[in-house]
């Protein structure tokens, strides 16, 4: 496994000084950076099952979900929000593996052998309403005092992890062994390697930081109801990102963050139009970017290709 330690340690110092003094300079976008933080993760997440391993999944929605009830459920038991967060995406994770058998399914069908898992995981909540609140949601602790600095300090680290890690799963044997998957299955499997096992692997790692960022949400709105965190923007949302930012690449999810979040703050307002903005900014990008922002940079800038973007 070959790593370009050095190249990472550059962008993240990069990163993380600016991270540092954007409470500083930018006390009034805090909430603005800490849903791109949140959408980074999302996206980032979808980026390891997708962009690298080629399975598209559309069921991310049941995922954020649970993690935001778990954290929240965990919370109100008087576990500390932090702790509930992790054990979230723990949660999480060991739910997905129901979905292991979809596996057998590839393309298209199993995007749509995921499609309805967040419409699933929304009837369980509502069904068991005792416990989860139903379709009133949950109401969580408020702080004494509004500061959003720790939950964009949090979120940063998460999301920094996250991209620290793609990189070097993308670098590792493992890494090498979602590409073939992504490329060929069938050629892959002939030179040895296990689908199945790579497949879940990737799954994992996605559906514990969805778990994770769905904990986070929870935590910093303090109200969740079944409506919002279910809702197909969560599964529709990370594959619109990533497309804009560059699929199977390590910065085009934050691109497309960036961009996602500049899209929903400055047209919220539109309600059902919103969506033909959305649509229409896909388009264009697109067409001037077939590859993504990050995708199309690397071909089109033979120095920027020949690293890791």
């Amino acid at each position: 496994m070959v790593i370009n330690v050095k190249a990472l340690y550059i962008w993240l110092f990069i990163i993380i000084t600016l991270l540092l003094i954007a409470p500083i300079y930018a006390q009034a976008y805090l909430p603005t950076l800490f849903m791109i933080m949140l959408y980074s993760i999302i996206a980032q997440s979808w980026n390891i099952l997708a962009g690298y391993t080629g399975q598209i999944s559309l069921g991310s929605a049941a995922f954020f979900g649970i993690g935001s009830y778990t954290t929240a459920l965990l919370w109100l038991q008087g576990i500390d929000p932090i702790v509930s967060i992790f054990l979230s995406g723990i949660i999480t994770t060991v739910l997905s593996s129901i979905i292991i058998p979809t596996f057998r399914l590839r393309g298209i069908y199993f995007a749509m052998g995921t499609l309805f898992l967040g419409e699933i995981a929304k009837s369980f909540i509502l069904y068991f309403d005792k416990f989860t609140g139903g379709a009133g949601g949950l109401h969580l602790p408020l702080p004494s005092i509004y500061d959003p600095t720790p939950y964009f300090y949090f979120s940063s680290v998460i999301a920094l992890v996250l991209t620290s890690l793609s990189y070097i799963v993308r670098k590792s044997n493992i890494g090498l062994a979602f590409i073939a998957i992504r490329e060929d299955e069938d050629a892959a499997k002939a030179l040895g390697v296990n689908p199945l096992k790579f497949k879940v692997i990737a799954l994992f790692l996605n559906t514990f930081f969805i778990g994770v960022g769905g904990g986070l949400y929870a935590w910093y709105h303090k109200y969740i109801d079944p409506y919002t965190v279910f809702s197909v923007n969560w599964s529709v949302e990370p594959v619109f990102m990533a497309i804009i930012g560059g699929v199977g690449t390590l910065f085009g999810p934050w691109v497309g963050a960036i961009i996602m979040v500049i899209l929903v703050r400055t047209f919220a307002g539109l309600a059902e139009l919103s969506f033909l903005v959305f649509g229409i900014s896909l388009i264009v990008i697109i067409r001037f970017f077939p590859l993504g922002i990050i995708g199309t940079l690397m071909l089109r800038l033979p120095r920027v290709g020949s690293r890791t973007i």
